[in-house]
């Protein structure tokens, strides 16, 4: 059965993904990576070291990983703290969930200094009982490591997990660690075929209910 909900962060609970395309575009190209829009559409849900690793070969340049990621997330709090939005759906999941004590946790590709600022700026910090960040992993998604450990913090095994994702990358990562996964894709991204490995496909968080979690269960 399913015993806690997984949340991701961008793209799930907040809307900040169209920020990460353009911040990342606006830091590599000022590094002289020459890094499109389109290319930051196959790096959703990525971890900011895989995502520099990448471009870094892809292009054949090299940079300072520290000052790039650094002025990135400089660009994605600044965002957050001024004009973060939960998507639509997202709080009054959480808030549903957690009446129906139901143990929630954030597994977020993000670092805990971008975290911290959506779950204030969210107002829901009080529902997750275990945050975890990319940060802490040696493999970033879509390797299985971080819900392998939010799962462990929670005291859940996997299997008994439901994972809330919106990029390949979150999807593969919490398939791979054997959790039930909702997928919740950008409309940009809804064709990829990762999406046909989730146990539910939802259009909006707006659609999320307690019943969808036996759906999830019973599609597993």
């Amino acid at each position: 059965m399913i015993e806690a909900v997984i949340f991701d962060m961008d793209g799930v609970l907040i809307d900040t993904e169209p920020y990460w395309h353009k911040a990342e575009v606006e830091v590599f190209n000022a590094h002289g990576v020459p890094v499109t829009y389109e290319d930051t559409l196959t790096t959703m849900g990525m971890g900011i070291g895989s995502i520099m690793d990448k471009w870094a070969e892809v292009y054949g340049v090299k940079f300072d990983h520290d000052t790039v990621a650094r002025e990135i997330y400089e660009k994605m709090v600044e965002f957050v703290r001024a004009q973060g939005q939960a998507l639509p759906g997202a709080v009054e999941a959480a808030q549903m969930l957690a009446e129906a004590e139901i143990p929630l946790a954030l597994a977020s590709s993000s670092w805990h200094v971008l975290i911290d600022a959506v779950l204030d700026r969210l107002e829901i910090k009080q529902y997750f009982e275990v945050v975890r960040s990319g940060k802490d992993e040696k493999n970033s998604k879509p390797a299985p490591d971080i819900y392998l450990h939010t799962a462990g913090g929670l005291g859940v095994a996997p299997e008994n997990c439901l994972a809330i994702e919106d990029s390949p990358a979150g999807v593969k990562s919490a398939l791979a660690a054997g959790c039930k996964v909702i997928a919740v894709p950008p409309e940009e991204l809804k064709d990829n075929h990762v999406y046909k490995k989730a146990n539910i496909v939802l259009s909006s968080l707006e659609e999320f209910s307690l019943l969808t979690l036996q759906g999830a269960l019973e599609l597993a």
